[in-house]
C-alpha cells in the first residue's frame, strides 16, 4: 500500500511544488521532506500510544490529517488568486 501511495502522490506533489514555486527549488527537496515525514509521524504517534492509549495515538492522526488537508487547501485558494 505505502509504494502504491508514493508512486502516485509523488507526481501530485512535484507539479503542485512546481506551480507554487516560481524558481522551482522546492522540488529538490521533495523526497527529503516525504521520507522525513515518514519517520516522523509514526514515531510521534508511537509516543503517543505508550504514553497515553490507542486513542491518543488516532486523535493525533485525525488532528494532523486535518490540519495538514487545511493547509493545502489554504495554499492552494492562496496560491489561486495570484
Amino acid at each position: 500500500m505505502f509504494g502504491f501511495v508514493w508512486l502516485f502522490t509523488l507526481p501530485f506533489f512535484a507539479g503542485w511544488l512546481i506551480e507554487i514555486d516560481p524558481g522551482r527549488r522546492a522540488v529538490l527537496y521533495l523526497t527529503a521532506f516525504q521520507l522525513g515525514g515518514a519517520a516522523l509521524l509514526p514515531s510521534l504517534a508511537g509516543i503517543a500510544v505508550d504514553a497515553h492509549s490507542i486513542n491518543a495515538a488516532l486523535a493525533f492522526a485525525g488532528s494532523a490529517f486535518l490540519l495538514l488537508a487545511a493547509a493545502a487547501w489554504a495554499s492552494t485558494r492562496i496560491a489561486s488568486f495570484t
